[in-house]
């Protein structure tokens, strides 16, 4: 499960790329503001020092910048962009109401959806933490309902609680949450997603996939440290059946190259040869629609 520590930096990689890319993946005026100076200067300085772990051999000038290019912020932007994408889509499509799993310190429900009631789920703590920062970066929290639960708990009750529609088509994002989870979990969740939403609602995810680079060796090796080990890799003929099993079906997935052609080729050939950003090998990005 996501940590605190793993929330912070998720936040710190889309603040720091919104802050010096010139033309981002997914641009978030708001992480800036959610974050407290302190923790900005403390989150680079050690993700600075980091770089001998990350590339032992680096000789350049900007150890922070390559370690959020490289490492920290290749996963965290795409699937805030594709998440982005598909919220859109759906939107005009007919969707209203958004549901964030595992909400972290994501932003994306704050002025990017405000015509979706939208639904924030994540443990009593975070969620804590999370409001005080909105309430003191001044940012309008209205229509975000927060849940106060645990995913691997009974969090559906709260839900319906807090004013859910079951009959409301629905965008759920279940991203990086996939990591700390074991196929079994995985799997009881989409069961319980599949009792709760509307059919064509969607479910966005990203995945740990059968590939892995070594990117994701070393974040493997971060989240152990954090105490937020990750668990199972799956095939896409695994999450296919697992989808299926649920209620599902895979309606897309991207793979790393194709990440890469959708959501990194723009700033790329805008940003400079030490300053490419490239999707992580082992990580892909899917949306399952509830038949």
């Amino acid at each position: 499960m996501q940590t605190d520590m793993t929330a912070l930096v998720s936040c710190f990689a889309r603040y720091f790329h919104t802050a010096h890319s010139v033309c981002p993946i997914y641009a978030d005026p708001l992480a800036e503001r959610l974050l407290m100076e302190e923790e900005r200067t403390q989150i680079g300085s050690h993700m600075a020092q980091g770089i001998s772990f990350f590339a032992p051999d680096y000789l350049g000038d900007d150890p922070l910048r390559w370690v959020v290019d490289h490492r920290i912020g290749p996963t965290v932007l795409i699937r805030s962009a594709f998440l982005e994408r598909h919220l859109q889509r759906e939107q005009t499509a007919g969707a209203w109401q958004y549901l964030v799993l595992a909400a972290g310190y994501d932003a994306s429900a704050y002025g990017r959806v405000s015509s979706m009631q939208t639904f924030e789920l994540d443990r009593p703590e975070m969620l804590r933490d999370k409001r005080r920062r909105i309430m003191r970066a001044g940012i309008a929290a209205d229509p975000v309902a927060y849940v106060e639960a645990d995913l691997l708990g009974e969090w559906a009750g709260p839900l319906l609680a807090a004013g859910f529609d079951r009959t409301a088509r629905t965008v759920c994002s279940l991203l990086g949450f996939s990591y700390y989870v074991s196929r079994d979990q995985l799997l009881g969740l989409f069961r319980r997603l599949s009792d709760l939403l509307l059919a064509g609602s969607v479910v966005l995810l990203d995945w740990p996939c059968e590939e892995e680079g070594e990117t994701e060796r070393q974040n493997r090796t971060l989240a152990a440290g954090a105490q937020a080990g990750m668990k199972d890799r799956w095939s896409l003929e695994q999450l296919s059946e697992a989808a299926e099993d649920a209620g599902f079906f895979v309606e897309e997935t991207l793979d790393h190259e194709e990440a890469d052609r959708q959501f990194c080729s723009a700033h790329n050939a805008a940003a400079g040869p030490e300053d490419q950003i490239y999707a992580s090998l082992g990580v892909c990005y899917s949306l399952l629609r509830k038949i």
